[in-house]
């Protein structure tokens, strides 16, 4: 390769200003191997942390350059690499610092995210990150960071998908905000690292899908009628009915309408995250319909003022591990799995939007119950978009030919 050749050259020329000091290198198992013949001693040979490819070479020619300028002071070629260490770019980089400055950030800015949420979503990745780019016999370019961090993530997943953007978040804060070396920059669009889902999995989301109302209803019928489980039934009714994110159940709240002093449910939680923020507000109910089509009236809002409507604690994952006990539970997932679908949680938060949306309430409402903006329902529930499209081209049609008739 072209350039190859210009970089044995440039190390040859560096050699030749050593007297009776011979510079070559050569690949070795991927990597760049620095070696110095001296008439009369044996061969030196030192490995170097770069990759043997085009795109590292100024980085490994930079690091030979200072070898050779210790070299040029009395060094011994290992002596002389070991020293390189403390002048190389990667060396001069404090990846840790920069992970604490980028948490003082994340946490503490206008948009800042919760505590939990940076113990789970950003701090193994980072710590993850610093690892490798510490690791001097590691590859430490953008690309292979990102494939190496991604790797034990199926290609298209979710997770992945999340890791992926904080990285991708991480490294433009240190080359926009610390100034680190540009080729640190990630590109703006990472989905070459996130990847596609495997063809046997496209249809079935991680996030989850809808559930039918019938299949809400014969969940809840089969769940222990005991306490606990009466309590965990509330819940399920709480997220149908309502919307909710499981978190969200132990913050909801009745509120009195100013005007007509009726009594509604008010969610007081606020979720913070990269698109933005959820913001707490009135929940509209939109009741389940059993096979006879008759809606099912749980009366959330009367048993709560009334102190009947108990909840358990919703710690975190508590519903995961609760509904994966449950044989109605492991029943409906597997009926959902042999559709290619999949129930989580979050289906009946799903439930819910596609219920507003069969029943015609337009987007932007359906959105405001779930107090989130409406660009985030567009790109979680794709059918809204579809739904509004043909909507808007029926009935422009139809004015057509209201037109045309007059």
């Amino acid at each position: 390769m072209a350039w190859e050749t210009l970089a044995r050259a440039q190390v040859k020329s560096l050699g030749g200003k050593l007297q009776k000091t011979y510079l070559t290198i050569n690949a070795n198992k991927g990597r760049v191997q620095l070696k110095r013949r001296v008439p009369d001693c044996p061969q030196e040979g030192v490995m170097l942390p770069f990759r043997w490819h085009e795109d590292d070479w100024g980085d490994a020619y930079t690091r030979i350059w200072i070898i050779f300028s210790l070299i040029q002071q009395g060094h011994n070629l290992k002596q002389a690499a070991e020293l390189a260490e403390g002048k190389s770019p990667n060396a001069r980089t404090n990846w840790k610092s920069a992970v604490n400055k980028f948490y003082e950030f994340k946490t503490r800015s206008d948009n800042a995210i919760k505590e939990v949420t940076w113990r789970d979503n950003y701090s193994g990745v980072l710590d993850k990150l610093v690892e490798l780019l510490n690791d001097s016999s590691k590859v430490v370019t953008v690309n292979d960071i990102f494939r190496q961090v991604l790797s034990p993530w199926e290609s298209g997943s979710d997770k992945r998908d999340k890791v992926a953007k904080v990285m991708r978040a991480f490294f433009r804060f240190c080359v926009e905000e610390l100034h680190f070396d540009e080729k640190w920059l990630p590109p703006d669009n990472v989905r070459k690292y996130i990847g596609r889902k495997p063809i046997e999995s496209v249809g079935k989301t991680q996030k989850g899908d809808a559930l039918t109302d019938q299949q809400i209803l014969d969940l809840i019928d089969s769940l222990p009628i005991d306490e606990y489980g009466l309590r965990w039934s509330n819940v399920i009714k709480l997220m149908s009915v309502y919307g909710l994110r499981p978190v969200e159940c132990n913050h909801v709240i009745v509120k009195q309408d100013e005007t007509t002093d009726e009594p509604y449910l008010f969610c007081t939680y606020i979720k913070r995250t990269g698109k933005g923020e959820t913001f707490a507000g009135e929940v509209q109910p939109l009741p389940l319909r059993d096979a006879e089509g008759r809606e099912i009236h749980w009366n959330i809002v009367e048993q709560i003022l009334g102190g009947n409507f108990v909840l358990p604690v919703m710690n975190r994952g508590a519903i995961n591990t609760y509904l994966a006990r449950q044989r109605g539970w492991r029943k409906l997932r597997e009926q959902m799995e042999a559709e290619g679908k999949n129930a989580v949680p979050y289906s009946f938060r799903h439930s819910y939007s596609l219920r507003g949306h069969q029943l015609g309430i337009i987007p932007e409402n359906v959105a405001l119950s779930m107090r989130h903006s409406v660009t985030v329902h567009f790109s979680s529930y794709p059918y809204t978009n579809r739904r509004s499209m043909r909507a808007d081209f029926a009935r422009a049609r139809q004015d057509n030919r209201n037109a045309k008739a007059s």
